[in-house]
């Protein structure tokens, strides 16, 4: 009677419309979670829909089991997908996620995540932030006449004149400045080669008078023209190719652990992955840093390669009944 209840329950369990519908909810949750901020796969509900599915595995290869109908590449197979999705669940449950944010030369352990502040088992401290800068983008100046009609755009070069084409003016880039910085004592200097702040001092010759005027890339609705005949925007359309925290990792009992952490190069450290993912043009040595401590990842591998042995095991059995056949 109550191995008849218990076969009952299995099947039930196990019913492979139960599976497909699990499964469609699982697919359907992770295409939904890409498209948006919210964390899919850390939520409690994927957590016992993949445990649900989960269920109905076992189910599935219990009863075959009972029934003399399971193989053992079957039977591996089932059991690596079941260790996959305790992997997952591993993750998702005990799973953390968020941004450590650093200036250059701070020391941190905490980091932020859903609006929370958390804590690393050790400490990061940014040496050096770098970004490095496609340096082929051209500079063009946009230029507008009023009273000849005149709009073109110009490609210059730092050191060189050049005529506005219908028009009797004429341009001479005087200066170019990667990064521009207002400094008290020294005036006008590059806080760096890096194009993050780019500007141009241009010397505008019209009608026997020059005016100096300075144009800026990032800021180009700023303008202290004297001639509002001509009209001029700069662009320098810098993009950053790379850029690298250069970090020490402190630990706790004392040790120090140097690393440079790129785009696709994590650091991995005790358990955490640190990713390189964002910087701020306007705040030059800072960056903001992944951080990402997942015990499950270790669990899937090895259900991947149980998986892998089973399909193997399942392919071999059916090749060796074909070449005796």
């Amino acid at each position: 009677m109550t191995e008849r209840i218990l076969i009952k329950l299995l099947e039930k369990t196990a019913s492979v419309r139960l599976g497909v519908v699990i499964l469609v909810l699982i697919i359907a949750a992770s295409i939904a979670g890409t498209g948006t901020a919210y964390d899919v796969y850390h939520s409690w509900w994927f957590a016992i829909l993949l445990g649900m599915f989960g269920a109905n595995l076992v189910a599935c290869t219990v009863l075959g089991i009972i029934r003399g109908t399971t193989r053992v590449g079957s039977l591996i197979t089932h059991i690596g997908i079941l260790v996959v999705l305790a992997g997952v669940i591993a993750g998702s449950i005990l799973g953390k996620r968020g941004i450590l944010s650093l200036e250059a030369g701070e020391v941190s352990d905490a980091f932020t995540t859903d609006g929370l502040t958390a804590r690393l088992p050790f400490k990061v401290r940014l040496e050096e932030f770098s970004i490095d800068w496609d340096r082929s983008a051209p500079h063009l100046l946009h230029v507008g006449v009023m009273d000849a009609g005149v709009r073109t755009s110009i490609k210059v070069e730092p050191g060189s004149t050049y005529d506005v084409p219908g028009t009797d003016y004429r341009i001479e880039v005087s200066r170019f400045v990667a990064d521009l910085l207002v400094d008290r004592e020294q005036g006008i200097i590059s806080r760096s080669d890096n194009p993050a702040n780019p500007a141009m001092l241009l010397l505008i010759h019209h009608a026997g008078e020059t005016e100096k005027r300075w144009v800026f890339s990032a800021h180009p609705e700023f303008s202290m023209s004297k001639d509002g005949n001509i009209d001029i925007i700069y662009r320098h359309d810098a993009k950053p190719l790379d850029f690298a925290s250069r970090v020490t990792i402190l630990d706790r009992d004392g040790s120090t652990t140097s690393a440079i952490i790129k785009v696709n190069q994590p650091k991995k450290h005790r358990g955490w992955s640190i990713y390189q993912t964002s910087f701020d043009i306007a705040r030059p040595g800072w960056t903001g840093l992944e951080v990402v401590y997942d015990p499950g990842v270790a669990i899937v591998f090895l259900g991947i390669a149980l998986m892998n042995l089973g399909v193997f095991l399942v392919l071999h059995r059916r090749f060796s009944k074909s070449a005796t056949r």
